[in-house]
C-alpha cells in the first residue's frame, strides 16, 4: 500500500509539471504535503502553537483585507512573542508584540493594504517570522512573568540573554468568499432569535460551553473546563461563584482575560459518595465579568490578576458588573472499549458455544456484519487502487506521447 501512495505521488507531481511546465524546471516547486510537513515540524519545535499554518487572504483589487492568526500557549510559562512582516508598507499587524498567559491565545490580526494590481499567477512571495522568547523574570510586574509593556523589541535579537525561537508563515492568495444566497423569507419568531443571538455575541465575554457537564461517576473526582474568549480591545476582568463551594472547586476562580485572547478555567467536583435521583443536579455557576482599563493599575492597559477583589464585583463598587449563570448537567460517563478482538468465525463460535441461545444469535449476526463489512472495505479498496491506476497511467502516456510528438 504504501508503494501505492507514492507512485501516486509521483504521478500527481508528474501530472502537476504537465499541465503548469513553468514548475517542471523550478527548484523551488515542492507538492503541498512536503509544505505541511515542514511546517508541523517548525511548529513542533517552537514555544507557541499557531494556527492556520499559513496567511490565507482573500485577494480583491483595490480593497484592504484581514486574516487572522491565533498563538496558544499550552504551558505553564509567560511566553512573549514579536511579529516580523516582510513588507511594513505592505502590511499591518495587531498586536505585533506582546504576550500570551499561560493555557491562554492571543489572536493577531494581519491587514494588507488595498493593491492596485494582481501579483503574477496569483503567488505571493512574503513571508512572516514569529519570534518567542520564555518570559519569567522575577523584575517583571507581575508575580509570574512579563506583561505586554515589558517586552520590548531588543528582546528577539541574538545578542540578548533569551533563547530566541522562531517559525515562518508564507502568504498564500485565495479565492474571495461567495456572495450570500438571497434571504428567504422567515417569520417574526426567527427574526426574533436572530436578533437574541447577536445581543448575546455582543457581552464582554464569550464562555463555552453553555452549561458544565460532568460525566458522573460514584466515588471518582470529575472536571469539566470553561473556555471565556474576549473579543473586546479591553482587559476583562471574571470572577467565578458556585451556590455549593464545598463540592466545587474552580481553578482559577478569577481573573484577567486580555483583549482578543482566550483563558480556560477548570471546574472540579469532589467524589461523590451516591448518585442525586433521576441524575438532575440543583447547583448552579455564576460568572461575573467587568471592564477593568483603569490608570491606578500596574499594566498601562488594565490590570493583571493580583489587582482583582472580591469587592469590584459588588453593585456599590461603580464597576458595570456583567453575570451570566450556568447549570451544572450529569451525563454519562464515556464507555470503555470493546473488549471484543479480531479473530476467525471458529474462534467466534467456539467462544459463542457457551453462551444461551440468544447470545449465541446475536454473535452469530454480528460476524455475518463483521464480515460484510470487510469484503465491502477490500471491494472499495480495489476499485480506487484500480481507478488511480487507470488515471494516472493515462495521464503519464498522454504526456509522454505530448513530450514525444
Amino acid at each position: 500500500m504504501g508503494q501505492r501512495i507514492s507512485s501516486a505521488k509521483s504521478s500527481a507531481s508528474k501530472l502537476w509539471c504537465f499541465i503548469n511546465p513553468r514548475f517542471a524546471s523550478s527548484e523551488s516547486f515542492t507538492p503541498f504535503y512536503g509544505n505541511y510537513e515542514k511546517l508541523k515540524s517548525q511548529e513542533d519545535s517552537f514555544n507557541l502553537q499557531i494556527h492556520p499554518y499559513e496567511l490565507q487572504f482573500p485577494f480583491e483589487l483595490k480593497k484592504e483585507i484581514s486574516c487572522s492568526l491565533q498563538l496558544s500557549n499550552k504551558s505553564d510559562n509567560y511566553l512573549a512573542f514579536k511579529v516580523n512582516t516582510p513588507n511594513p508598507n505592505k502590511y499591518y499587524v495587531t498586536p505585533n508584540i506582546g504576550a500570551v498567559l499561560p493555557r491562554s491565545t492571543c489572536d493577531i490580526i494581519v491587514t494588507m493594504q488595498a493593491q492596485k494590481e494582481a501579483p503574477l499567477d496569483m503567488q505571493c512571495k512574503d513571508e512572516f517570522v514569529i519570534q518567542s522568547i520564555d518570559a519569567n523574570h522575577k523584575r517583571y510586574h507581575s508575580k509570574n512573568g512579563a506583561t505586554t509593556k515589558d517586552i520590548t523589541p531588543e528582546m528577539f535579537n541574538k545578542e540578548s540573554c533569551y533563547e530566541v525561537k522562531e517559525c515562518k508563515l508564507r502568504v498564500v492568495y485565495i479565492a474571495p468568499p461567495q456572495l450570500p444566497s438571497q434571504v428567504r423569507e422567515g417569520s417574526d419568531k426567527d427574526l426574533k432569535a436572530s436578533n437574541n443571538k447577536v445581543e448575546q455575541q455582543d457581552t464582554s465575554l464569550q464562555i463555552h460551553p453553555q452549561e458544565l457537564q460532568f460525566p458522573f461517576e460514584l466515588r471518582k473526582q470529575i472536571s469539566c473546563s470553561l473556555q471565556l474568549s474576549n473579543k473586546s480591545d479591553n482587559d476583562v476582568a471574571f470572577k467565578v461563584k458556585t451556590t455549593n463551594p464545598k463540592k466545587y472547586c474552580v481553578r482559577p476562580n478569577n481573573g484577567v482575560v486580555l483583549p482578543r485572547s482566550t483563558f480556560d478555567i477548570i471546574v472540579i467536583m469532589q467524589a461523590q459518595k451516591q448518585a442525586p435521583p433521576d441524575m438532575q443536579c440543583k447547583d448552579k455557576f455564576l460568572i461575573q465579568s467587568i471592564v477593568a482599563n483603569h490608570k491606578s493599575y500596574h499594566s498601562k492597559n488594565g490590570a493583571t490578576t493580583k489587582d482583582i477583589t472580591p469587592e469590584m464585583f459588588k453593585k456599590e463598587s461603580g464597576y458595570e458588573v456583567e453575570e451570566c449563570k450556568f447549570k451544572v448537567v450529569y451525563v454519562p460517563p464515556p464507555q470503555p472499549p470493546s473488549l471484543v478482538r479480531e479473530g476467525s468465525d471458529e474462534d467466534l463460535s467456539s467462544r459463542a458455544s457457551g453462551f444461551p441461545d440468544k447470545a449465541r444469535a446475536l454473535i452469530s449476526k454480528l460476524t455475518e456484519e463483521r464480515n460484510s463489512a470487510i469484503d465491502k472495505y477490500k471491494r472499495l479498496e480495489q476499485e480506487l487502487v484500480w481507478h488511480l491506476f487507470r488515471k494516472f497511467s493515462f495521464m503519464d502516456a498522454y504526456a509522454h506521447f505530448i513530450f514525444n510528438v
